[in-house]
């Protein structure tokens, strides 16, 4: 199988993160219409490419699945609801600063 030349963070992650930054703006307002506070939202994209691996979007889903099936999924789903968290529970409820000693 011939090597692909292609840097995945420009030429393709850049393209679904202009989707996914374009499909928020378009429905931000209707996303958490009574604007709740200390609450968050994983949503998740399909996306498929061309020939030309010109990205295009599925879907969105409210409700994704959170499977963790394999290695990558496992690393990759447990890191984004690690972050969820902490982005969303952090400010409310500082973790414990464990690098201090105890003193007796």
């Amino acid at each position: 199988m011939p090597e692909l030349n292609i840097d995945f963070q420009k030429h393709i992650f850049s393209q679904m993160k202009k989707i996914m930054q374009d499909s928020i703006r378009a429905c931000y307002k209707i996303l958490d219409p009574v604007k709740r506070c200390h609450s968050f939202e994983i949503l998740g994209y399909d996306f498929m490419l061309d020939d030309n691996f010109k990205v295009y979007l599925i879907e969105a889903n409210t409700n994704p699945c959170l499977e963790t099936t394999c290695p990558i999924l496992s690393r990759v789903i447990t890191d984004l609801v690690d972050t969820g968290f902490r982005i969303a529970l952090d400010p409310l409820f500082p973790p414990p600063n464990f690098t201090k000693r105890m003193s007796h």
